[in-house]
């Protein structure tokens, strides 16, 4: 199994999604060990937010030209534009320019993705659109919501798993 190390692209953010979509892709085990650390050089205060949110939405764009069908792209890249921006929202107009302008850095990357481009396997990609934030459809939590709204009841999610995370405090990883 040759999955490679992280791509140099990436530098950062998403350089985990994609090394892990290689590793899976080819057969291989992803294992969590609650004892490894990893140690960042400056604590979260002090991330410059709308620096990570365009390298995020960047390399998210990236993430779905490589490994996604092209007939899923329009798809993929809307959620991809729409999570960033909802992501950036509490941040401000600032990080929400910074999210948009990383997704058009990522569309303008197309000729550098296409260099890397493999097909993923279906059963894999659908576990990534569950999986990670920017990749969920965009109108479901906005059904969820009216739904709760108008009844006071949460609906119950039709594929299980655990509700989606407000990334807007974290780097989306």
């Amino acid at each position: 199994m040759e999955a490679g190390l992280n791509d140099p692209d990436f530098f950062l953010y998403a350089n985990e999604w994609d090394l892990s979509i290689r590793i899976l892709a080819r057969g291989g085990k992803i294992a969590f060990d609650p004892a490894v650390r990893a140690l960042h050089r400056s604590p979260n205060g002090f991330r410059n937010a709308a620096r990570l949110r365009k390298i995020t939405s960047r390399n998210e764009t990236w993430i779905a030209l490589k490994y996604y069908p092209i007939p899923s792209w329009p798809r993929m890249l809307a959620r991809v534009l729409f999570w960033n921006i909802y992501a950036a929202r509490k941040s401000g107009l600032r990080v929400s320019a910074a999210a948009v302008q990383g997704w058009f850095l990522g569309l303008l990357g197309l000729r550098r993705a296409l260099a890397k481009r493999e097909v993923m396997p279906a059963p894999l990609l659908a576990k990534y659109e569950r999986a990670f934030w920017s990749f969920r459809p965009v109108l479901v939590p906005a059904f969820r919501a009216v739904i709760k709204r108008l009844t006071g009841k949460t609906p119950i999610r039709a594929q299980g798993g655990p509700e989606p995370r407000d990334m807007a405090s974290n780097n989306g990883c």
